[in-house]
Formats: C-alpha cells, sequence, structure tokens
C-alpha cells in the first residue's frame, strides 16, 4: 500500500537509506523533504520497505526499498504513482549504477545529458519520462547520450 510519510516512518525509512546507498542522506535531508516534498512510502503489513520523495514536477530526490524486498514490483509502484500524477518525472543517477539504470529505462525513461561531478567525484546521468502521446510515440524529450 502507497501512503504519505508520517513521522512514525522515519526510523525504519534511515535504516533503508543506509542499507542501500553508499552516501546516505543525513536525517537532516529527510527532515527537509518531509516538509516540502511529496514524500511517499510503501507498506507491507503495516511495515514501511519502501520510500520515494519528489518535487510537484515529478523530479525524484531520492527512492529506496528494503533489500529483502527487491525485485518484488515496489520501486517500479512507487515512480507510476509519482508519473501518474505529475505524467512526467526526472532522475540522477550515478554513471556507475547500471542496475538504476536499467530499471528506469523499464519504465521508459530515456538518457537525457551527463551532469559532471554530481556525486563529488562521479557525473549523474539525468534520465526522463515524459507524458507519452495517445499512440504511444516518442515523449517530448530528445534523445541524447553523450
Amino acid at each position: 500500500m502507497i501512503r504519505e510519510f508520517k513521522p512514525r516512518d522515519f526510523k525504519k525509512i534511515l535504516q533503508i537509506e543506509k542499507t542501500s546507498f553508499r552516501d546516505p542522506w543525513s536525517k537532516w535531508e529527510f527532515l527537509y523533504h518531509c516538509r516540502h516534498s511529496n514524500f511517499l512510502v510503501y507498506e507491507v503489513d503495516g511495515e514501511v520497505v519502501g520510500y520515494i520523495i519528489s518535487n510537484s514536477n515529478g523530479h525524484i530526490s531520492n527512492i529506496a526499498v528494503d533489500p529483502e524486498y527487491r525485485r518484488n514490483k515496489i520501486g517500479t509502484k512507487l515512480v507510476q504513482e509519482i508519473v501518474g500524477k505529475t505524467k512526467n518525472a526526472l532522475v540522477e543517477v550515478r554513471k556507475s549504477n547500471k542496475v538504476a539504470q536499467e530499471f528506469y529505462k523499464s519504465l521508459r525513461f530515456r538518457e537525457m545529458y551527463f551532469i559532471p561531478r554530481y556525486y563529488g567525484n562521479e557525473d549523474a546521468l539525468v534520465m526522463a519520462l515524459s507524458n507519452f502521446d495517445k499512440n504511444n510515440k516518442k515523449s517530448n524529450y530528445k534523445h541524447r547520450k553523450d
């Protein structure tokens, strides 16, 4: 079940974050986004097992799923929830993170461009999805590979 973040979710979200990323967000970054972003969680049997944070335009700032629950379409459902609201989505992914890139490609995101040293000493690949027309033709974004 997808629902809005609640303060009681905070501890579990920090645990998921620490197991998901080599440079996890601090509690302060999460606290900022609690107030200024769309912050959704995915629950299984009353336990938070994933989350997504985005702005109102579909820019995904953070998404993670508990390792024990990965490969169950939870990440897909969270992204689809955002896209369903905004009709567009944008995300930055580490250039070396091929798993994340393939995940977004499976959701029809397109590679747009690179941002040098976005992650300190590593570039980010910007990937985007925009609203497709009724005939499922190309998105409004122009495909560009560097």
